[in-house]
């Protein structure tokens, strides 16, 4: 946002209140794609301000990449691309006021646009290759989801809540914390306040151009889910870190502290400016410096780099204190402000932090629970779409199995019905103890009071004891700091129901008859309204018409065993020999890492090992996207020979980088050895103690030990094995893998580089992964630190 002080000031508070926001601590310990989609989104913002900056087409293409990016990790990122169209209206409009020459802006955004449109299309080509079933998986069936067109249990807890408000409040009360939020949440109007008076700045119209269509449409969804609020949260940060100073130099101009005072004395006679001070006599003229004066916005004032020339007919020692009172008196009321927001942010965090992540998991304290207390051959009562319980766990007896338990199912998200009624009161009668592992049912069921009387007046009635269960066990990890414990369970469903649910435990203690059955609940559902959303009937997910095509079948054209044959994989002789494949393995990586060098030389260019790090990853994802995009456009079938295309592709434009940068490389390669040869050794370590890991325990056919083990080696052999892509389930006979497969595609194609054979390769593949994650980290970590604390030659 610009490189004064100030703006660095306020950039260095919001990085602060990002840190430690609680919604991003939380969404950094899931596997969720909106911590990543927000990363590529802030950073098109930034880089759509540096195109206003600049006006040139470095920023302009980043803009059009990092726009991209976010679309492709969530659709719903498509906003962003109003940020370079933002952009190259303000460039625009500069240069019709004659401020600015250069590349017309609106050349620039449209540039901006049409290169996310091109990077979208290489890194989410399946849109374009099977676009119906994309329309039909995503945008239709998702945004009847997220608008309650579609009748899903998971979002029935949001049904009858306020938009837009539901979202502020979750996050001014639990996301960023009360202080943080309405301070963020306020800076939103205040900005949307500046842009309508036209007084914003350039960088507060980029940012606002993806904050109000973006909020403006996820707001208004019936799924309210606290990720959603992800993308906007840092922008919240930085709005209120900027409000918070302005505000801090508006009590200063009020307060009449420094150089506002001589404003406001009337002067004997007009003032002159001038460029340079002339000798002043020390009875009738006074020359003032205004390089502390600041306009509304906290900005240095337009007259900050001239002198003003006052006569006046008072000694010059009255006219004002030195500018620099004023300057430190905005930075102590900023400083103060600042902390007022930072530190209750910071205490937030931490009691999450603490009660949540520096205790055992409410499962498996519960489970341990169960394990010792619960007799053998009991019975235990569980709800459907609910976490089973008790978990397996790697102690004595820890499986349900040795306990001979049984488990029976509460269906309480289907209709109240009589036949409802009936199970629900079998299963309490046949159960010993009732495991309520989290809040989801007994939490949402309550907001549709038409369609569930009977399954709300039930968990009164259990809750209250009147079924003949009283609770026995509850286990919880709350925010908790300095002995204050913060009880959360009020909060959204996706803020507690993953890592720190409330588990209860019921034992009954009676057995209710007949006549009490139907006497507390007898009845109940009678006037429950099935399928009632608190829509109009027609948009309660109805059927399509008979005969309507709803979407792609999901059945290959041909069965299996009747595809073609891509031949061969593990064509290598040695693919047997462990370790002889072990070092051919190492050797194809070797040469992956030479051949992208110059690529990531070029592309990486702002890290301090331009990429280094990075180059062995970055190299296999572009020859996997080669041999990948022509099986899927039925050009080549996969076999080795699209694989070996890729790497002729990566080696000519290693190349041609080469040719170009080559003085720079060597230079470069000269200064920094021990840093090129460190970065190897950290890939090399991390890939041997790895390979070590994988020696302890090699088996991938393990069921219980192996983990996902065996659905990801079925997957890998069928992306091997497969002609053209899709490739075919090996879970759903004569169909067609849908899921998410690109990653073994990656690995595929390290396989075939290698001929390995694929079990072998697969133990190979895992100590590979780790391996790129640990030199890639290295790159990035490696060039945040300051300069001085560089390796030796580095």
């Amino acid at each position: 946002l610009g490189k004064r002080m100030w703006n660095r000031k306020v950039g260095l508070l919001a990085a602060a209140l990002g840190a430690f926001t609680v919604t991003q601590i939380q969404l950094a310990h899931f596997f969720a794609v909106d911590p990543i989609s927000t990363t590529f989104t802030v950073a098109a913002v930034y880089h759509a301000i540096r195109m206003v900056d600049t006006g040139g087409w470095k920023q302009t293409v980043l803009t059009g990449v990092m726009a991209a990016l976010a679309i492709a990790s969530k659709f719903s990122a498509v906003p962003i691309l109003a940020a370079p169209g933002v952009a190259g209206l303000v460039i625009s409009w500069q240069q019709q006021r004659g401020e600015r020459k250069g590349t017309p802006g609106i050349l620039l955004g449209a540039a901006a646009i049409m290169i996310a449109f091109v990077v979208f299309a290489l890194t989410s080509p399946f849109v374009f290759l099977d676009f119906e079933n994309f329309n039909q998986a995503v945008i239709k069936e998702q945004g009847a989801m997220v608008r309650g067109k579609a009748d899903f249990p998971f979002t029935r807890q949001y049904r009858g809540t306020t938009p837009y408000l539901y979202f502020i409040r979750q996050q001014v009360q639990w996301g960023m914390g009360w202080f943080l939020g309405l301070v963020g949440w306020i800076a939103f109007g205040w900005a949307l306040v500046r842009a309508a008076l036209r007084r914003a700045r350039p960088s507060e119209l980029i940012v606002l151009s993806w904050l109000v269509p973006y909020f403006g449409i996820t707001g208004a969804f019936l799924a309210k889910f606290n990720r959603y609020m992800m993308p906007v949260v840092p922008f919240l940060s930085l709005l209120g870190a900027g409000m918070l100073w302005s505000l801090a130099w508006w009590w200063v101009r009020r307060s009449g502290t420094g150089l506002s005072a001589p404003w406001h004395q009337p002067p004997a006679a007009a003032p002159q400016v001038a460029d340079k001070a002339p000798a002043r006599s020390p009875s009738t003229v006074r020359v003032i410096d205004l390089a502390g004066i600041r306009d509304d916005a906290g900005d240095p004032s337009p007259l900050a780099e001239t002198n003003v020339v006052l006569a006046v007919s008072e000694p010059p020692q009255a006219v004002s204190a030195p500018p620099m009172i004023k300057r430190l008196s905005g930075d102590r009321v900023f400083a103060i402000l600042a902390m007022i927001v930072l530190i209750p942010t910071v205490l937030w965090a931490l009691a999450f932090v603490n009660g949540v992540y520096r205790t055992e998991h409410p499962f498996i304290t519960a489970s341990k629970w169960m394990y010792e207390n619960i007799p053998d051959g009991s019975v235990w009562i569980t709800e459907h779409w609910e976490e089973g319980m008790p978990l397996n766990l790697p102690i004595p007896d820890g499986y349900p199995g040795a306990h001979g338990w049984r488990n029976v199912v509460m269906p309480m998200y289907e209709e109240d019905t009589a036949q409802k009624y009936q199970i629900i009161k079998q299963n309490m009668r046949e159960g010993d103890y009732y495991v309520l592992a989290t809040k989801r049912l007994y939490g949402a069921l309550p907001h549709l009071p038409e369609r569930y009387p009977m399954s709300i007046r039930f968990y009164e009635l259990l809750f209250s004891g009147q079924l003949g269960y009283e609770l026995v066990g509850d286990f919880h990890t709350y925010p908790k700091l300095f002995g204050i414990e913060i009880n959360d369970q009020n909060a959204d469903e996706s803020f507690w129901v993953y890592d720190h649910p409330r588990t209860l435990i019921y034992k009954k203690v009676r057995e209710l008859s007949d006549a009490e059955w139907d006497q507390l609940l007898g009845g109940s559902w009678e006037t429950a309204i099935p399928g009632y959303t608190g829509q109009r009937s027609k948009e309660r997910g109805a059927q399509a018409p008979s005969g309507e095509k709803v979407g792609p079948t999901l059945l290959l054209d041909q069965p299996v065993d009747e595809l073609p044959s891509v031949g061969r994989v593990d064509w290598n002789p040695l693919r047997d020999h462990s370790w002889l494949m072990l070092i051919w393995w190492w050797l194809v990586l070797a040469l992956i890492q030479v051949l992208t060098w110059p690529v990531a030389f070029a592309v990486f260019s702002n890290l301090r090992d331009r990429g280094y790090g990075l180059s062995r990853a970055l190299g296999l994802i572009l020859v996997a996207w080669v041999s990948w995009i022509l099986p899927s456009l039925h050009l080549l079938k996969n076999n080795v020979f699209p694989t070996l295309l890729g790497l002729v592709v990566l080696s000519a434009l290693a190349f041609t980088l080469w040719r170009r940068n080559r003085p720079e490389m060597m230079a470069f390669m000269r200064a920094h050895r021990s840093l090129l040869l460190f970065s190897e050794a950290v890939f090399g370590a991390a890939f041997l103690l790895f390979v070590f890991i994988r020696l302890l325990n090699p088996d991938l056919w393990q069921p219980w030990q192996g983990g996902e083990k065996l659905m990801e080696f079925a997957f890998l052999n069928a992306v091997l094995r497969t002609p053209y892509f899709p490739p075919y389930d090996p879970y759903f006979a004569g169909g067609y893998i849908n899921y998410y497969y690109y990653g073994y595609q990656v690995l595929a194609s390290l396989f075939k580089l290698t001929g390995v054979r694929p079990s072998i390769g697969f133990n190979l593949a895992i100590p590979t992964l780790f391996a790129f994650t640990a030199s890639g980290v290295f790159s990035l970590v490696y060039s945040l630190m300051p300069r001085q604390r560089h390796i030796s030659g580095g």
